[in-house]
């Protein structure tokens, strides 16, 4: 009887594990993408409650709305809203932009 003693994986072990490995990334790609897209909704639509809460704050201070403003932040809300919000773009694309002082204010991408 021959006994060897060898070490190592023979190419068929190496062939089905890498096969399993890429098995599991088709499975776990798509999965971290949709987490990936949900999660900048998620921010875009904090931020967009964030305008919402100074716009009101704004408007109980000074009994209207802020003047329309596009790129920058709206005069007088310096202090509510960071202006670095205003110079970033957004997770999804686009800057933020104000309308207004309509009936109601908005913002939008």
């Amino acid at each position: 009887m021959d006994q060897r003693n060898e070490q190592g994986f023979t190419l068929l072990e190496l062939l089905i594990s890498g096969v399993v490995v890429c098995i599991l990334a088709a499975i776990a790609f798509p999965i971290a993408s949709k987490t990936m897209d949900r999660s900048k909704v998620t921010n875009v639509a904090s931020s967009l409650r964030q305008f919402e809460t100074a716009f009101y704050v704004f408007h109980a201070d000074h009994g209207e709305w802020p003047d329309d403003s596009h790129r920058t932040i709206p005069d007088g809300m310096e202090e509510l809203i960071s202006q670095d919000i205003w110079d970033r773009e957004t997770a999804l694309g686009g800057f933020y932009n104000y309308e207004g002082p309509d009936n109601y204010p908005y913002v939008g991408i």
